[in-house]
């Protein structure tokens, strides 16, 4: 049995076996235990629960060590093959396959994000709440300080008010404000997107991207499980799932609405690639998609090969 000790957060040492999920010290990839279920240890009772515990608080400390696979600004956070030697790495240490990996940490970095929400809405109640007796109970989650390290990236896109103003600070600018404002106000107006129906036709038109939709590419990037057709576990749609999940608690929106956008963008971004390949360099959507080049091609069945009505011109989706 080969053991090495692994710093978590507190500064501790855990003793991570490369057995813990099996005598033998070759795992078979289609075979190979799962040491996060509880249902791989249905005799032991307890027990199976004790090792499920252990393999999570082993699998986050060797997560914390390799920070391209939750920091987004790592030099080689979308390097694919750097991340999947680092999580196979990470499996042969659990002695499992890399599905099961990945898929166990999805589901920590999902909850600990969902987590991260409720602890900001906890502190915007405590400081409007006039007393402590009124302020509800903090929210807890288990291996909540092993991933404290996380916290700064699941958080990258933070809500419209992070911190709120104490209600004095409030009240005070408020009469301050009323004071000084003159008798006639005027109200300056936002300037007005013309929509030119003629420019629309153009063949020159470049598709214009949204803020959200800006931000839904750049999360969307760094998921290739999500458009990589090659990438290890790519069928697996409950991960694919806890994936969406994940990217709804960064951009704030509901995953259903999210999936349906980037389904929009990936339509558009293939009928770019067919019918425009001359003005590929000048499109916005382009630029931002260009990761998804290699996929595109290798995927069968999708709307903009299968549908009929965009051979001849672009059409926007029906909303139901």
């Amino acid at each position: 049995m080969e053991e090495e000790p692994v710093a978590n957060e507190n500064g501790f040492q855990i003793i991570v076996s490369d057995t813990i999920g099996q005598k033998t010290n070759r795992v078979d990839n289609d075979k190979a235990p799962n040491p996060f279920s509880r249902s791989t240890y249905p005799e032991s009772g307890d027990g199976g629960i004790l090792q499920r515990y252990m393999a999570e608080t082993q699998l986050i400390a060797l997560v914390r060590n390799q920070p391209l696979l939750y920091d987004p600004r790592h030099p080689k956070f979308h390097d694919v093959a750097q991340r999947e030697k680092k999580w196979k790495k990470i499996a042969h240490r659990l002695a499992t396959n890399m599905d099961n990996c990945m898929t166990a940490w999805s589901e920590l970095r999902y909850k600990f994000q969902r987590h991260v929400r409720r602890l900001r809405a906890f502190h915007r109640s405590a400081i409007q709440s006039d007393r402590a007796a009124l302020r509800p109970w903090r929210p807890c989650m288990q291996y909540e300080e092993e991933m404290r390290f996380l916290y700064p990236h699941v958080s990258r896109y933070p809500l419209i008010v992070d911190k709120a103003q104490p209600t004095e600070i409030i009240e005070t600018e408020q009469v301050v404000a009323s004071e000084t404002l003159p008798d006639v106000e005027l109200v300056e107006v936002p300037p007005v997107d013309i929509i030119d129906v003629d420019l629309e036709e153009d063949p020159t038109y470049n598709y214009r991207c949204s803020k959200l939709q800006r931000r839904l590419i750049e999360a969307v990037n760094a998921y290739p499980l999500l458009y990589d057709t090659t990438y290890t576990g790519y069928q697996n749609t409950r991960h694919r799932g806890l994936i969406w999940s994940a990217i709804s608690n960064e951009v704030h929106d509901k995953a259903t609405k999210l999936m349906k956008c980037w389904l929009k963008l990936q339509t558009r971004y293939e009928w770019e690639l067919i019918h425009r390949p001359r003005n590929i360099g000048t499109s916005e959507l382009c630029r931002l998609m260009d990761f998804m080049e290699p996929h595109i091609q290798r995927m069968r069945g999708t709307v903009c090969k299968a549908s009929k009505y965009l051979q001849n011109g672009w059409h926007e989706p029906i909303e139901h």
